[in-house]
């Protein structure tokens, strides 16, 4: 039972130093064996009302939303990244292409691209931690 709890509690603390944050369902999901082409399970439709929300007197601006024309399904997107990837033949292709690439939603709310930094001809890549909240 103590080693029950202890690994438990390392499973936690990696979590956190992974930066997950909340919990999204109460049962674990095996997402690798849900089928990319299975239909989503429709809402349930919301019973309307005729009082009317409240409108504030100024309203707040929105956020940067992507487009839904220029947000692909994400296994499309996916197919068309790697395929844009491969036909690089450069670095500098390549980090033109991805700042090119609309395929991701993250692109509209992002204020920035972070590629890499170095010599072109390095035979070691060495990637440290993402961007913190200030960079």
């Amino acid at each position: 039972m103590m080693n029950d709890n202890r690994q438990a509690l390392d499973i936690l603390t990696w979590y956190r130093d992974a930066g997950v944050d909340e919990a999204i369902s109460d049962h674990s999901t095996d997402f690798f064996a849900i089928k990319e082409d299975a239909a989503p399970t429709p809402m349930p439709a919301k019973a309307t009302s005729s009082r009317q929300p409240p409108v504030a007197a100024t309203t707040p601006a929105s956020p940067r939303t992507p487009q839904a024309s220029s947000v692909l399904a994400a296994g499309e997107a996916a197919n068309d990244a790697r395929v844009l990837a491969q036909s690089c033949t450069s670095l500098e292709d390549l980090k033109a292409a991805m700042a090119q690439f609309d395929g991701c939603g993250l692109k509209a709310t992002a204020t920035n691209m972070v590629f890499g930094d170095g010599a072109a001809d390095a035979r070691i890549m060495f990637i440290g931690e993402a961007p913190g909240r200030d960079e």
